[in-house]
């Protein structure tokens, strides 16, 4: 007999559970209403997989706010588990979160495919959730009230690229994508917009055999008189494919969103393969603004290192659950919701946020650089 997968035995678990979770809802919110001590908030991110330094920009805006007297005059306590990039571990930590009534709000997860599928659990357990990461347009719902991103869609980096694509003069692209919710939905995004741009998209695919296919896709590809690629894939697998594109002599060039702005673009394609690559990312440290200099600066003198975009966006995270509790003057979820509703052109290190009615981050958040002498050029650097 065929045995059903793990995380889909958990979802039918918490389905069942419903009933007590809605009971444990209220509780919180009791709780909430009552508690004057601690606030606890509960972290989620594939910490042993890719922290990124997020952790350290989490801390960072916790001690900060802490040392600063707390938020309404009470500590910040921070709870922090590993997802490991895991849905089934997601769904885990985000049980044990829904049955803790301490907690108030999660910050997290990283990855589209484990938050979209835990969001419902926060939902109902009444937990307000932010996650830092996660740009896949089907993560948020205008059916949850409690679901926010402060982090740009990918609807808006495939627009931004797209739109960079044909002012300098590409036509005609091909697509290459991971087959998962962030890459899929990447793709479709940019699809939509390039058309709107005046690209016409002539090849889109998601899986090739390997180099020797790649050197049959390029003879194709030269006779649609292609001019570009993007690729809508994640950390080491796009920088494969990277490193792949070059080694069988494709040399036209190439396009990416966020997930592309790792170390593993250095360290797997190298800065050969990736020269004249343009990504769509979230984080300028080229800024001019005071508020991105101290961050830089404080960060670097309490971790020895450059801030980045995941950095940046976890202590955004933080302050932005502050700024929304200290308007609500409340702690209870559905309070710190509707006060990040009220949220517009609020300034934090990551860019400006701007909450609209469904949880969406509708800032100016998405920032385009492009790999120059090896190294990454801002091309909207003072911003």
């Amino acid at each position: 007999m065929r045995r059903l997968p793990i995380a889909i035995l958990l979802l039918l678990a918490m389905a069942v559970a419903g009933c007590s979770v809605a009971s444990t809802a209220q509780e919180r919110e009791a709780f909430a209403k009552r508690h004057r001590g601690p606030i606890s908030i509960g972290v989620a991110w594939p910490i042993s997989a890719a922290n990124d330094w997020f952790l350290e920009g989490v801390a960072l805006a916790v001690s900060e706010l802490n040392a600063d007297g707390g938020v309404l005059g009470r500590q910040l306590n921070v709870i922090i588990k590993d997802d490991e990039s895991s849905v089934t571990k997601g769904l885990e930590i985000a049980q044990s979160f829904s049955e803790d009534i301490q907690v108030v709000a999660v910050i997290g997860h990283r990855n589209s495919y484990v938050s979209i599928p835990v969001s419902s659990i926060y939902e109902r357990a009444g937990i307000l959730m932010l996650s830092p990461a996660s740009s896949a347009p089907e993560f948020i719902s205008e059916k949850q009230r409690l679901v926010f991103r402060n982090i740009a869609s990918d609807e808006q980096v495939a627009a931004s690229v797209a739109n960079y694509a044909a002012r300098n003069g590409h036509r005609r692209m091909v697509i290459l994508y991971d087959d998962d919710a962030y890459g899929k939905g990447l793709a479709d995004a940019f699809e939509k917009h390039a058309g709107r741009s005046g690209i016409d998209i002539v090849d889109r695919l998601t899986f090739y055999t390997g180099p020797s296919e790649l050197e049959r896709l390029k003879f194709k590809w030269e006779i649609l008189e292609y001019d570009g690629i993007f690729i809508a894939k994640s950390g080491a697998a796009g920088a494969q494919l990277v490193a792949e594109l070059r080694a069988a002599g494709i040399g036209v060039p190439l396009f990416a969103g966020n997930a592309m702005d790792t170390p593993n673009l250095w360290s797997i394609a190298g800065a050969k393969a990736a020269e004249g690559m343009v990504i769509g990312a979230f984080f300028n440290p080229e800024s001019r603004r005071e508020k991105v200099k101290a961050f830089i600066d404080v960060f670097n003198r309490a971790y020895g290192t450059m801030p980045t975009q995941y950095s940046a966006q976890g202590y955004d995270a933080v302050h932005l659950l502050a700024e929304a509790m200290n308007r609500a003057r409340s702690i209870v979820p559905r309070d710190i919701a509707a006060a990040l509703h009220t949220i517009e052109n609020w300034e934090g290190v990551a860019g400006f946020h701007t909450f609209d009615r469904n949880g969406e981050d509708i800032g100016d958040l998405v920032v385009l650089k492009k790999v120059t002498g090896g190294k990454f050029e801002y091309l909207d650097a003072g911003v």
